[in-house]
């Protein structure tokens, strides 16, 4: 059996964003999401430990910008990443955005 070895609470996702990393940049979609980290699926490369900048923007919603580092790659699938160096209001801001996936009735505030 393969166990999932994750110890914070996911949800899943469907939201659009934005990313750059050192080489290349791209839109993908965010499939999976944590206060520790994401999936994103897209087809740009990237490689094991590339700081990325991801960027979250939503109509009559500022933009919110996170940084992170690659944790794996899966060629023309996308990447996980694993979130840094993150400020309290940024950490809120996923609550939110994880708590709104989680019950589709609920609007990100």
């Amino acid at each position: 059996m393969n166990e999932d070895r994750r110890t914070t609470q996911r949800a899943n996702a469907n939201l659009t964003v934005k990313w750059e990393g050192v080489v290349g940049s791209d839109s993908g979609t965010v499939s999976d999401l944590s206060v520790e980290g994401c999936f994103v699926l897209c087809s740009g490369q990237v490689m094991e430990s590339e700081p990325v900048r991801l960027q979250f923007s939503f109509p009559d919603f500022k933009s919110v910008p996170l940084l992170g580092e690659v944790v794996y790659q899966v060629n023309e699938i996308g990447f996980a990443l694993r979130f840094v160096n993150l400020t309290p209001a940024q950490v809120e801001f996923l609550r939110q955005l994880m708590a709104a996936n989680a019950d589709p009735t609920r609007a990100v505030q």
